[in-house]
């Protein structure tokens, strides 16, 4: 049912013809055209604003395969289109506002764009299910090259693609704007705990993830080699503080007790070399008096005068070197971590049962500051 007007059109005329056209589109959908041209020279000046309302998406459902190998289930669209040619240049934005997009099965066909719509629409879909998008397109139509459906196709491409390549900086544009990138939070090797200030970071990343109901954050099981190292002197400390608090002050000072389990622990793992050696390696040995006089009784004091933290350190250091940290202790500590990381998200209210999923070993070297990486992944709800 499309009918209009066209005023204002002569050969001999430099006035524009204005042309207005208004249609039904299906049951529930309207197009209205509204444009200022000249049809004898339409690349000179032309003015055309095309809107599309309420269409039916699943009718549509033959142009999505054409273009992107994809059928729609569901959901309806606003298009408004606003071209602009002047001298050959044009100018022009497509703005496209879906609403409730469901998408359906994949299909073959030769020529179809292989983007990742799952997890576009996913990112793009605000939490009242609607995708607004902007796709601007310009060129020089004179141009024997210049293609306007190619044109068109590339743009949208590239909007997408460079959503789905940097996916938390969209996320962070949500709740900070700028460049905050929520992908990644850190922790200190052989540690579960998170710090104060990857828990701004997670809360920020449910803020984002209220407003995308339907992405799925992976938190993968984060290692690293420094965690066996970390995890060995955990074991050590752990142990040495249990024998220390069953020590009391009648023991000695909190140094001669610490003495004496160090050494006890050594015993216990029958380590080498011995606890004499170690002593004589970490004995003072006497200064030289100025005058060239020696005391006998300072001399022999200064002969048996042990460098007590000294000796304390180097058996504290044989003790973990000898520790047992096995690949199930690594991976039970991964696992822990993505533990504390889905309860926190929790606390902040996302509900993780369907809003997370684990994902696969990460192993991660530190940063310049001994910290591990942990960087997140997203996915589209299924």
């Amino acid at each position: 049912e499309l009918k209009g007007r066209a005023d204002g059109f002569g050969t001999q005329s430099s006035e524009p013809l204005d042309l207005d056209l208004e249609g039904i589109v299906d049951e529930f959908g309207q197009l209205q055209l509204s444009s200022t041209l000249n049809p004898l020279d339409v690349t000179a000046q032309s003015d055309v604003r095309l809107q599309f309302r309420n269409l039916d998406l699943p009718s549509v459902s033959p142009y999505t395969i054409k273009f992107a190998g994809r059928e729609i289930a569901d959901g309806n669209v606003d298009i408004d289109l606003q071209y602009g040619v002047a001298e050959g240049t044009l100018d022009a934005s497509n703005r496209v506002v879906l609403r409730n997009l469901r998408l359906g099965d994949r299909v073959e066909q030769p020529g179809a764009m292989n983007l990742p719509l799952d997890l576009a629409t996913a990112l793009l879909k605000d939490s009242n299910g609607e995708i607004d998008l902007e796709i601007p397109v310009s060129g020089n139509v004179n141009d024997p090259e210049f293609d306007l459906g190619p044109a068109i196709r590339t743009a949208i491409g590239n909007v997408i693609g460079n959503i789905v390549a940097a996916p938390f900086r969209l996320l962070g544009s949500l709740v900070g704007g700028g460049d905050n990138d929520l992908n990644a939070i850190q922790f200190e090797p052989g540690r579960v705990t998170i710090a104060p200030p990857e828990r701004q970071i997670l809360e920020q990343l449910v803020s984002a993830l209220m407003q995308r109901p339907e992405l799925v954050l992976e938190i993968p099981l984060l290692q690293g080699e420094t965690d066996r190292e970390a995890l060995r002197r955990q074991i050590v400390n752990e142990r040495i503080d249990e024998l220390l608090q069953q020590t009391t002050e009648a023991d000695g000072s909190l140094t001669e007790r610490r003495l004496l389990v160090v050494e006890r622990l050594y015993n216990e793992g029958e380590l080498t070399p011995s606890l004499q050696e170690l002593r004589q390696s970490n004995t003072l040995a006497p200064e030289p008096p100025e005058d060239g006089v020696v005391d006998i009784t300072e001399a022999l004091v200064a002969a048996d005068s042990l460098d007590v933290p000294a000796y304390v350190a180097e058996i504290r250091s044989r003790l973990v070197a000898a520790e047992a940290v096995s690949e199930q202790d690594l991976a039970n500590l991964a696992a822990e971590r993505a533990h504390s990381v889905s309860g926190y998200l929790a606390e902040q209210g996302l509900d993780t049962a369907s809003r997370t999923e684990t994902g696969e070993v990460q192993n991660s070297e530190p940063d310049n500051n001994g910290r591990l990486t942990m960087e997140f992944g997203l996915t589209a709800q299924r």
